[in-house]
């Protein structure tokens, strides 16, 4: 049977709630000493406690972007993005979710690792103080991104993991946005070879940036869905209630449609000689342009994925071969 993605994402957004809301109630917990909490967990559940609370208090708002988009984003890349775009996030410190959490690469054996979704907010300069993404002062944007972990008996675990980037200063390329974000992390899970770690960060990070470059764009599309809507789809209903809105629903579902699938062994499709071009697939890509009174406000724009020379596509060994329609 097939599942209700708003049912999915909502479940996502009420397990997120639960588990940092779980490390704020150990935070407060009387019977627990010092000597007895590490202070790196002491510290993840004092991070958790405020970005939960920031969130509640400013709308509860969840985003849950569709599949077929999320696909698109987290193999994307992009020209030179300049940092002031995040400040333009419409959503105050939004929590982002998906219906089909993506599989990560793990950075353990024996470890399945799926984003659940993540907690946007902002960060000053020193003394650090976590702040709204709205928030003038904040000169890093920030996330705190959960992750569901099934281990190789069968067990579920969930990891938590914070990262920030710049909202000011030089332009960045996707990818450099990510090698930022590396060059920053602190890793606490032990000894793990270097490479794995890489690829593990390097995945999540580059889905959360790509996630809210889409967010920052021009071409933004999200739909609010009624609360009556949100509150049949959820269980339980929650006292105070998610403003819960669709992102990319449309584009996301056209992209899904329009999957191009090569059998690159057939003769027809390799390279031939000449200086005309074969079919080549481009990636999904961001850009900044400038917006608003005297064109001062930066905003990304997502440029879908396309195939160039598609005429030239040899009729063996092609599954679909069609333009990505958006209308």
């Amino acid at each position: 049977m097939s599942t209700n993605p708003t049912v999915e994402s909502l479940k996502n957004a009420q397990r997120i709630v639960k588990l940092l809301d779980a490390e704020r109630q150990y935070l407060n917990d009387p019977t627990l000493t010092r000597a007895e909490v590490l202070d790196s967990l002491k510290n993840g559940w004092e991070m958790s406690s405020k970005v939960l609370t920031g969130w509640e208090h400013v709308g509860r708002q969840v985003l849950s972007i569709h599949p077929g988009l999320v696909e698109s984003i987290r193999f994307s890349g992009s020209s030179k993005i300049v940092p002031e775009v995040f400040r333009t996030l419409p959503y105050l410190n939004p929590m982002v979710v998906f219906s089909e959490s993506p599989v990560l690469s793990s950075h353990t054996d024996g470890q399945t690792m799926r984003l659940l979704g993540f907690i946007c907010y902002g960060k000053t300069a020193i003394p650090e103080r976590l702040v709204g993404t709205h928030d003038p002062d904040a000169i890093w944007m920030c996330a705190d991104l959960v992750i569901d972990v099934t281990t190789e008996d069968g067990g579920t675990e969930v990891e938590c993991n914070y990262i920030s980037f710049p909202v000011e200063g030089p332009a960045f390329t996707l990818n450099e946005a990510v090698d930022g974000v590396l060059s920053r992390f602190s890793w606490t899970h032990g000894g793990q070879d270097n490479n794995v770690k890489h690829r593990f960060m390097r995945d999540v990070v580059k889905l959360t940036i790509g996630s809210m470059m889409y967010l920052c764009s021009t071409t933004l599309e999200a739909e609010k869905v009624p609360r009556k809507t949100v509150q049949k789809s959820m269980n339980p209903i929650p006292r105070k209630p998610f403003s819960f809105y669709r992102v990319g629903w449309n584009i996301g579902a056209a992209l899904s449609r329009g999957r191009v699938t090569i059998e690159t062994s057939d003769p027809s499709q390799q390279a031939k000689p000449g200086y005309e071009q074969d079919p080549q697939h481009r990636k999904a890509h961001f850009k900044t342009v400038w917006t608003g009174a005297g064109s001062t406000t930066p905003k990304t724009v997502f440029v879908a994925p396309y195939w160039t020379k598609i005429e030239r596509l040899g009729l063996r060994g092609v599954n679909t071969a069609r333009r990505v329609s958006l209308e």
